[in-house]
């Protein structure tokens, strides 16, 4: 799940997963780091470099997992220091990726009630320069998987049908 700052990533997530499903999370992983910390306080340079690694090493560790679990992946932009094309890496394992953006002037709204830092209205800019749509992330998905089925490493449909509880069935957020 991926989209702007305040866009609602974490809730969307918390409303359509399983019991058992592993959230990593951003902005989760840095509340839990500073549990004391208000809501709308800024985020100290000291946390944001550990939530950074505790993120990178909590995905580097889920996607290795001997055995299959559900994992939502929250983030705003998708990419970090050590993994600066991680939407590619994605794309290329054939994860469903997810937009969750209720469009830019909601998105400034609710950073302004937050009174939001300079850091979050960067992330804010840098999110919609990026030109990430659902559409266009679609659409490199259909690519990636037609050529995965013409290799042989991929059937149109799945041969066993997905459980209804799957994340792969789940609604797209809708705004």
């Amino acid at each position: 799940m991926i989209g702007p700052p305040c866009a609602g990533k974490t809730t969307w997530v918390m409303e359509h997963m399983k019991p058992d499903d592993i959230i990593v999370d951003y902005d989760q992983i840095a509340k839990a780091l500073m549990p004391g910390m208000d809501a709308g306080q800024p985020v100290p340079d000291a946390v944001r470099e550990l939530t950074a690694g505790a993120w990178q090493g909590a995905y580097r560790n889920a996607v290795t997992l001997a055995k299959p679990v559900g994992l939502w992946l929250v983030k705003v932009l998708p990419g970090t220091q050590r993994s600066p094309r991680l939407l590619d890496e994605w794309l290329a394992l054939d994860y469903d990726i997810h937009v969750c953006d209720p469009g830019k002037a909601t998105v400034t709204h609710r950073l302004e009630e937050m009174k939001a830092g300079r850091r979050e209205l960067a992330a804010l800019r840098q999110w919609y320069r990026s030109g990430i749509t659902q559409a266009g992330i679609d659409s490199r998905q259909k690519a990636r998987r037609a050529r995965l089925t013409a290799l042989g490493l991929r059937d149109d449909e799945p041969s066993t049908p997905l459980p209804q509880s799957s994340p792969l069935n789940l609604p797209r957020p809708r705004w």
